[in-house]
C-alpha cells in the first residue's frame, strides 16, 4: 500500500491573540449614498463614514423628507399646520430642495488609552431654495443655503466639499 502525502499551505498568523474584525453597512440619508464601517485590530477600532460616490448625492424636497418621517412614525405626525403656514406665504414645501453633500467620520480609538484618540470629520449640507419665491418677486431671492463644519485636511474630502474660505476667493 503506497502511504499518501498531502502538503497544507503554511498558517501565516504573526501574533495569534490580535483578533481583527469587519462590519460595514451601505445606506441612504438624505438621498446621498454612504458606507459605514467598524474594523477592530487588536485594541485598536477604527470608525468610517462617507460618502460611496459623489455622483450619487441628489436633493430631497421637504415634502419628501416630511412623507418619510410620517412612515416612520405613523400618521400621529400631522404636518398640515406646518404646510398651511408655509404656503400662506408663498412658499411650497415641494420646491425646497436638501441634499446631503459631504458626511465623513473617521476616528481611530485606542482601546487600552481614551486620551489617545484621533478624530476627523466633514459634514456639508445645502438647501437649494432657487424656486421657492415666486421668478415675478424681484426685492430679493436666496438661491442657495449651505452649512459645513470640518476639521479634516484630506484632499479628497475636501475637494468633494467643494468649499471656498474667504483666503480661497481673495486670492
Amino acid at each position: 500500500m503506497v502511504e499518501e502525502t498531502k502538503e497544507f499551505a503554511e498558517v501565516k498568523v504573526t501574533d495569534q491573540s490580535v483578533m481583527q474584525a469587519l462590519l460595514e453597512a451601505d445606506f441612504m440619508i438624505l438621498g446621498t449614498k454612504l458606507v459605514a464601517e467598524y474594523y477592530k485590530n487588536g485594541e485598536q477600532n477604527y470608525f468610517l463614514l462617507m460618502p460611496t460616490d459623489e455622483a450619487d448625492a441628489r436633493s430631497i424636497t421637504v415634502e419628501e423628507m416630511l412623507n418619510d418621517i410620517k412612515v416612520l412614525v405613523g400618521d400621529n405626525l400631522n404636518t398640515t399646520e406646518l404646510t398651511n403656514c408655509m404656503n400662506s406665504i408663498g412658499i411650497s414645501v415641494d420646491k425646497i430642495k436638501v441634499s446631503l453633500k459631504m458626511a465623513y467620520f473617521y476616528m481611530i480609538s485606542d482601546g487600552t488609552d481614551k486620551n489617545n484618540n484621533k478624530t476627523e470629520y466633514a459634514f456639508h449640507l445645502e438647501i437649494d431654495t432657487s424656486e421657492v419665491l415666486p421668478a415675478s418677486f424681484k426685492l430679493f431671492d436666496i438661491n442657495k443655503i449651505g452649512f459645513a463644519i470640518w476639521n479634516t485636511e484630506r484632499p479628497k474630502i475636501i475637494s468633494q466639499m467643494n468649499l471656498y474660505k474667504p483666503e480661497d476667493l481673495l486670492a
